[in-house]
Parts: C-alpha cells; structure tokens; sequence
C-alpha cells in the first residue's frame, strides 16, 4: 500500500526589509542637507579624477 505524507504548507521567509519612506529634503536639518551636498559633491570630484586619471593611464598604454 503506498504511503501518503501529510504535506506540510510553505511557508515564504521574509527576508527584505519592509520598504522604508524616503525622507522629505526640505524637512532634513539644514546642516545634515549641507553635509549630503558637501559629501556628493566629493564623490562627483573624485569620480571624475577617477576617470581622468584612467583615461591619462590609457593613452599612456596606447602611446607604447
């Protein structure tokens, strides 16, 4: 005689964090608004050195 197993439900593991709202620009503290535009524009700066620099390592390579 065959055998049935009571199958147990699945069950789906929440693993991502619920969704959270992203905060208002204009209600952020005026100094944490300073600092986020301080910060990304040093990221900007160095991105573009970054490529500069890539760019100048390239043409070196290609002068070879």
């Amino acid at each position: 005689m065959r055998q049935t197993r009571a199958r147990l439900p699945k069950v789906q593991l929440d693993i991502f964090h619920p969704h959270q709202p992203e905060p208002d620009w204009q209600t952020l503290p005026g100094a944490v608004r300073e600092q986020t535009v301080k910060l990304l524009a040093q990221l900007f700066r160095e991105q573009q050195q970054g490529l500069y620099e890539a760019a100048e390592q390239h043409k070196e390579v290609d002068d070879e």
